[in-house]
């Protein structure tokens, strides 16, 4: 449903669609919010924020160069955007009144009541339940991640501090029951905003594929993520384990739902995986996409533009771009661009230091991302680029 309300100074182009409510004023400004009436995020003077679910905001737009730049929204500014988005509202609420139009003037209200204190208190909440989520692939950002494991199994690669103060587990079904008792009561109706399960944390896929099945199939009875699982389940992999499942245990992960896989494979380069402590090869990088894709399960490879710094720039380039052309990739797969900088006091910024090979600055990462892409306009798969580094949920 869509409506426009004018007042002596402003016009208004609302809409309440099943997933969203989004309010419009003079086509310049907008915000948008799930049906519980939390901020997912608006565009103001020509740039896009966006909240995350622990209330981490996000500011997007063209820097310099025209660079794709997303930065940490301090939390006084991030405060602002809110009360920005509260005073458009009760400028609404003055045009809308009841009867026809009771279900829009109820989600203005409901917006509204969000305040920054109302939200800083939902974002406690939810860490509390559900903990970080410092990752996703793009393609899931939309998805309910919901935690079949905690932290990675691997979690000694040197550049990657996103679980270092957590030790790998399998949460037990009876607890993993109560966790998605609590995602469900979390989102309410605002689950409608989420079009597919994400099965956390870094590395779910080790795990048997028995208690795989067992978790996926506690989800898929919850009467609360129906439409979510339509949307189908995804993961996260490491090469050296998605290669213990043979492709026989991928085709019956495949039947119960399991329809998009991300390996993190970083580079095609090995001596730059030896440099940053993560096992692998491409051999069998090869063999895990070929056991996926004869599940007829997508890939979604991420590799790190600007792994290894200046000095492994070129190695890493054209021994990732020669493994990606090898892979047996199709139209439903998309390979992930991210651009990386090292993480402040990691082993691997150390390491880079101590033997003087030099980090890519913004614009010679974006120039190397540039060459990647152009260099890859022939694959089958979609080539997309974005920033692991800085991401909100």
């Amino acid at each position: 449903m869509q409506i426009c309300f004018e007042n002596t100074d402003s016009v208004f182009e609302v809409s309440l669609k099943p997933a969203s409510f989004t309010v419009m004023k003079n086509s310049d400004t907008l915000f948008s919010y799930d049906l519980m009436g939390r901020l997912l995020g608006c565009f103001i003077n020509k740039k896009n924020y966006r909240r995350g679910l622990d209330n981490s905001f996000q500011i997007r737009y063209r820097g310099y160069l025209a660079m794709p730049t997303e930065e940490v929204l301090p939390e006084n500014e991030a405060n602002n955007i809110v009360e920005a988005g509260r005073h458009v509202l009760t400028e609404l609420l003055s045009v809308v009144h009841n009867g026809k139009n009771k279900l829009f003037r109820d989600m203005i209200v409901k917006s509204k009541n969000f305040s920054w204190e109302k939200l800083n208190s939902d974002g406690t909440r939810f860490r509390i339940m559900s903990g970080e989520v410092p990752i996703l692939p793009p393609d899931q950002y939309r998805s309910v991640v919901l935690r079949i494991t905690e932290g990675c199994s691997h979690n000694a690669c040197s550049f990657c501090n996103l679980y270092k103060n957590l030790q790998f587990r399998t949460i037990p079904k009876s607890q993993f029951r109560l966790h998605l008792d609590r995602v469900a009561e979390f989102f309410g109706t605002g689950l409608s905003y989420r079009r597919s399960i994400f099965l956390g944390d870094a590395n779910a896929i080790t795990i048997s594929t028995s208690s795989l099945i067992d978790r996926i199939e506690i989800i898929s009875a919850h009467s609360a993520f129906q439409q979510q699982i339509l949307g189908g389940f995804g993961s996260f992999v490491d090469v050296f384990t998605g290669t213990r499942k043979s492709s026989e245990e991928y085709k019956e992960l495949k039947k119960f739902g399991l329809n998009r896989v991300a390996p993190g494979v970083e580079t095609g380069y090995e001596n730059l995986l030896k440099f940053v402590n993560k096992p692998g090869t491409n051999a069998e990088v090869i063999d895990l996409t070929i056991s996926l894709k004869s599940a007829n399960i997508s890939v979604t490879p991420i590799f790190l533009i600007g792994l290894g710094g200046i000095k492994f720039k070129d190695e890493h380039r054209e021994q990732s771009l020669k493994l990606i052309k090898e892979l047996p990739l199709d139209n439903t797969d998309i390979i992930y661009l991210s651009r990386f900088t090292p993480s402040s006091g990691s082993r691997y910024e150390s390491n880079l230091k101590s033997k003087n090979m030099g980090v890519l600055s913004e614009e010679n990462l974006y120039k190397e991302l540039k060459l990647w892409k152009s260099r890859l306009k022939t694959i089958p798969a979609k080539v997309v680029s974005y920033n692991f580094t800085r991401f909100v949920y």
